[in-house]
């Protein structure tokens, strides 16, 4: 799972910095489709269907990774 939290704070924040810099978007955009993705691996693993578990802990990893990269610089 921790290989999916880096991923995710290294895509999360230059997704976040191209939604900044290029698009002129609060950086709270990113923040949410981060929360969504992380919402989507826990409803995964709510359900608990044969083979989620490796999906969800992808999708969970990513969102929390990318949590941690936008939030101190939206703060």
């Amino acid at each position: 799972m921790s290989i999916w939290n880096f991923l995710g704070r290294v895509g999360g924040g230059y997704f976040s910095e191209i939604i900044v810099r290029e698009r002129t978007h609060p950086r709270h955009i990113a923040l949410t489709f981060a929360q969504i993705v992380m919402a989507a691996g826990h409803f995964l693993f709510a359900m608990a269907w044969p083979g989620t578990m490796y999906i969800a802990s992808l999708l969970v990893g990513l969102g929390y990774g990318a949590h941690w990269a936008i939030v101190p610089p939206a703060v």
